[in-house]
């Protein structure tokens, strides 16, 4: 799955405010505001097949891709064969980033987008957690006496796969083409079956929380955005989180079932984080369902994908952001923050911290970051938390709790080694002094001879989401400007600058392409599919131990 336009596009303009020294990138950011602008959905119409895809208003077009590559065929697939999306998260990302913008004044956001982008994320809350601000994925349609996430746009591609496939073979019948073209279509047909199995998934505690700090991005924003805000505010109340962000965590030293089982691959990654472990410990978990709940509610169309919770360290990012975001609004009373909720937050920032020291993020990020395939976004995340404890000023930091002071510095501390090396390790140089990062997308393309031929698709969003870290980590606001720390190694002002200026240079050319990976569903291929990792908890939905060869409907958990 991929933000493609807006996603890019919003990191790729914060990434300019870089290049304000030595180069005008006025132009260029407003073009990309505009490109970005159009990908908001300006009505709300169905899904009617084959003319006309659903979509809502307010929400940043995302779209659904998949990683085809290979010869020229399966790269024109990649790129042609795509399912526009209808989600809560990604316009929650971008929002968050237009007024990141808007507030360093790379660009002037209208504030009719940020209304209608809020508006339509608050029609994501689940209706079957009525009253609080829990937030679903997809939206939902009542089947029964239960609400079902229900993406129409990718259900209705799904249900029709396999005849489409049909159609195009039975044209393409006899060409030179054919026989590639059946490899490949077999292989999306096959992929379409498995992805109906994420449909009914629950909702989950990285949209709620990425929310929470959209709200608190909104409040430092409010005179800017006062209907945003207001609306944002009449129709979310943070209290109703707290005792359900404890309820569904994993505590995998309680001796509770609820609590103390989580995914295998979960549990592999982790495996050595959790030896250092003292005591309890209390991680975030993703979905809003337990063990018990997910028994019940399966037969109804609500389960999370393989039926056991998991933890992925870029949602715990997300919590603690919103977390973060809260407790600066919060000061004044912090009576919520009570003392499981502050060794939640302490565990989940050494959790994070052992993540970049131990560079697992960066070599399981499939287990580790299980819906997030890409590290430059995940340490982005992090960064947010960082930045936004360390831009705070002398009497609100004498403020803070003591947990929060701590995590301001180990964040710090591992932003500013790690990940800031990792950054700089995998800058790509050219002989003429550009500077920019990319990841897999495109990377294993060839010719029609086989000869590696790599596109480079996530170039520029990798390159901007690269350039966002260094930003985040080692630059200060300085009135409506931005200055780098005053101890900031040379190397990372060097590669920001020129990493700048080579978005500014290339990013509007007719053949730039801003195609990403921001996120993903959990399984890419068989080295991460959940059956492949040890597991001593195996039961069938209702409670029945199963034997060695649990199915997709068993559960299979450490």
């Amino acid at each position: 799955m991929s933000g493609v336009v807006p996603m890019a596009a919003a990191l790729v303009m914060a990434a300019l405010a870089v290049t304000a020294a030595a180069v005008d990138y006025t132009d260029t950011a407003q073009r990309l505001l505009g490109k970005l602008t159009a990908e908001q959905f300006t009505d709300t119409s169905d899904f009617r097949p084959p003319e006309q895809w659903q979509h809502q208003q307010g929400i940043f077009q995302s779209d659904v891709l998949f990683n085809l590559h290979g010869k020229p065929l399966a790269n024109h697939l990649r790129r042609s064969f795509v399912t526009p999306d209808i989600n809560a998260f990604v316009t929650i990302w971008v929002t968050q980033a237009l007024l990141d913008l808007h507030s360093l004044g790379v660009v002037q956001v209208d504030s009719a987008v940020v209304e209608n982008a809020v508006d339509a994320v608050l029609t994501f809350k689940d209706k079957n957690h009525p009253g609080t601000m829990i937030q679903t994925f997809w939206p939902e349609k009542l089947v029964g006496d239960v609400y079902n996430c229900h993406p129409q746009n990718i259900i209705g591609v799904c249900n029709d796969a396999e005849r489409l496939s049909k159609l195009v073979l039975d044209i393409l019948q006899g060409t030179d083409e054919y026989k590639n073209l059946q490899a490949l279509l077999g292989g999306v047909v096959e992929a379409m079956e498995s992805i109906k199995l994420v449909f009914p998934i629950p909702a989950d505690f990285d949209d709620t929380f990425c929310n929470l700090g959209l709200g608190g991005v909104l409040a430092r924003e409010q005179d800017n955005f006062p209907k945003a805000y207001a609306s944002w505010i009449a129709s979310n109340n943070p209290s109703t989180l707290w005792d359900t962000l404890l309820q569904y965590s994993y505590q995998p030293f309680s001796s509770d079932p609820s609590v103390n089982i989580i995914d295998p691959r979960t549990y592999f990654f982790m495996r050595e984080f959790l030896q250092t472990a003292e005591g309890s410990l209390i991680l975030p978990t993703t979905w809003v369902q337990s063990i018990d709940e997910n028994r019940k509610l399966a037969q109804k169309g609500v389960t999370i994908p393989f039926n056991i919770n998991n933890v992925d360290a870029s949602v715990s990012a997300n919590v603690l952001y919103g977390l973060t975001s809260h407790i600066l609004e919060t000061l004044h009373d912090l009576s919520w923050f009570n003392s499981d909720l502050q060794q939640l937050y302490r565990n989940t920032t050494n959790y994070i911290a052992w993540t970049l020291e131990s560079n697992m993020f960066a070599e399981r990020p499939d287990l580790g970051l299980m819906y997030y395939p890409d590290p430059y976004a995940y340490i982005w995340f992090t960064a947010r938390t960082a930045r936004l404890l360390n831009t705070q000023d002398e009497d609100t930091q004498a403020k803070l709790p003591p947990v929060v002071k701590d995590a301001q510095r180990t964040l710090t501390a591992v932003l500013r080694g790690p990940a800031t090396i990792f950054v700089i390790n995998n800058a790509h140089i050219s002989f003429s002094g550009d500077v920019w990062w990319e990841q897999w997308l495109g990377a294993a393309d060839t010719d029609e001879l086989g000869v590696p031929q790599s596109h480079h698709d996530d170039r520029m969003f990798t390159t901007g989401a690269a350039l966002n870290n260094l930003l985040e980590i080692w630059t200060l606001p300085h009135g409506s400007n931005l200055t780098w720390a005053a101890d900031t190694p040379p190397d990372v002002t060097t590669l920001a600058m020129r990493g700048g200026a080579f978005i500014n240079a290339t990013v509007l050319a007719n053949d730039t392409l801003l195609y990403n990976a921001f996120f993903s569903g959990s399984v890419k291929g068989r080295a991460d599919i959940i059956y492949a990792f040890p597991a001593n908890f195996m039961q069938f939905l209702n409670g029945t131990e199963v034997g060695p060869d649990p199915g997709p409907n068993d559960i299979v958990a450490c």
